[in-house]
């Protein structure tokens, strides 16, 4: 099935309030978006979110309403949507925030409605959401193939745990329901016993291995706006890790996983002031391509429902935006399945890819040469760039948004890594200068 996307971006105005403007795409295969509504100054009521809370329904209609009350923007989100159902197509809705405004990271945007219907956009696997966050990493992103896929499952259940009012996990339990719904993707665990206890050496180690997608399952906390994960030491007693530190651990490594999922109280915030310094945002802005995490204090039971359904949706189609979506949906009734939070730098939202395989104009599946696919993707990227580079010369670089200057480093990265890739098929390739080293 063919797909769109809709980013809609949020920044910080000079005045201190909330720019929003949309640009869409027609295909995911086209990677120079237009641009729909012109940047408009986006009404957010702080307060009245807040006392909208604790009804996850009604604070995602007052959160439509607040970002569409712009009539441009609101006409442009009636055309896409009408385009969508007229092609029965998916439409992939990415609302990209500003780095350096906690306030708006702190939104409880999974509960966004359709301004229209009043649906929530993050249970639909036909209009997906996720969040996006510029990031600091240049690294290209190389998917695997679907026999390729390796999964690292690590919970951690410290024996002290007690001493702290927090409780026991189910490791045995997570651990089986994981591997269960992996199947016969290669699967390494730790925890539940000694000699694969969830340390932080042992998760180190396992990363080094590059699997394409961890599991942590453990508690987490933020405290004085530190976040931390509660893993295992040698003696099976707590040891608790710093985001900062995972962070290095995770994206220090020569590969470092492609979708990364923790399921740990406050890995997404859960309140103004300590958004951004959350786990989640920290490893999407380092450049890990997919992190899901979880807002405020997530029940075990909505993690028990949600991951199995999450992985056993990768395995089947590797469509993470959609996968979530399946898994919120899996935990209706629980009103704790908005918590579940997706920040998505992979274009086209795919773990994992069929090289050999790409959609025909009929709808069905054709094989297309990698000698006809790679070029052609580098001609988009290149068009991409000169695109981002153009609204750089009109901005100037110290009043660029920060989409710009992500958009470049972005376009340029994956420019690299196609030329990397026809070079090695022993194609020539062409410099441009403005391409980038």
């Amino acid at each position: 099935m063919s797909a769109a996307s809709l980013e809609i971006v949020l920044d910080r105005l000079a005045s201190g309030g909330v720019g929003a403007f949309a640009r869409f795409s027609p295909d995911e295969s086209v990677t120079d978006p237009s641009l729909i509504a012109r940047r408009t100054l986006m009404t957010l009521d702080v307060s009245a979110l807040l006392a909208a809370w604790p009804d996850p329904e009604a604070y995602g209609r007052l959160l439509a309403a607040q970002l569409f009350a712009d009539v441009e923007l609101r006409s442009a989100w009636r055309r896409v949507r009408a385009a969508q159902e007229r092609d029965r197509s998916t439409l992939r809705v990415r609302v990209r925030l500003d780095h350096s405004f906690d306030t708006l990271h702190a939104l409880r945007w999974e509960t966004l409605c359709d301004p229209d219907d009043g649906r929530p956009l993050a249970l639909s696997e036909q209009v997906t959401l996720a969040r996006s966050i510029d990031t600091n990493s240049l690294a290209a992103v190389t998917r695997p193939t679907q026999p390729e896929l390796r999964a690292l499952v690590a919970v951690a259940s410290p024996s002290d745990l007690g001493t702290f009012g927090l409780a026991d996990l189910d490791v045995d339990g997570e651990v089986a329901r994981a591997q269960a719904a992996f199947g016969d993707i290669p699967t390494t665990v730790l925890g539940g016993v000694p000699n694969r206890r969830f340390t932080r050496v042992a998760l180190e180690a396992a990363i080094r291995e590059g699997p394409h997608l961890v599991s942590i399952v453990c508690h987490g906390s933020l405290v004085d706006g530190v976040p931390y994960l509660w893993l295992e030491g040698t003696d099976g007693r707590h040891d608790r890790l710093t985001g900062a530190a995972l962070v290095e651990a995770i994206v220090g490594q020569q590969r470092p996983p492609l979708l990364l999922v923790i399921a740990a109280c406050r890995s997404a915030g859960g309140g103004y002031g300590e958004s951004l310094r959350a786990l989640g945002p920290a490893l999407a802005r380092a450049g890990v391509p997919a992190v899901i995490g979880f807002e405020s204090e997530v029940p075990q039971e909505t993690v028990r429902r949600m991951l199995p359904v999450l992985y056993a949706e990768l395995r089947r189609d590797g469509q993470i935006d959609r996968a979530i979506a399946a898994a919120r949906r899996a935990s209706l009734p629980d009103p704790s399945w908005w918590q579940a939070v997706l920040w998505l730098h992979v274009r086209d939202g795919k773990l994992w890819h069929d090289p050999a395989v790409q959609p025909g104009r009929d709808g069905a599946l054709h094989p297309e040469p990698l000698a006809e696919t790679i070029p052609r993707q580098l001609r988009l990227q290149r068009e991409t760039l000169g695109s981002y580079l153009d609204q750089l010369a009109r901005f100037g670089r110290a009043f660029a948004p920060p989409h710009v200057l992500g958009g470049i480093r972005e376009a340029r990265g994956e420019i690299k890594r196609l030329k990397g890739q026809l070079r090695s098929c022993g194609a020539a390739v062409e410099d441009h200068p403005d391409d980038g080293g």
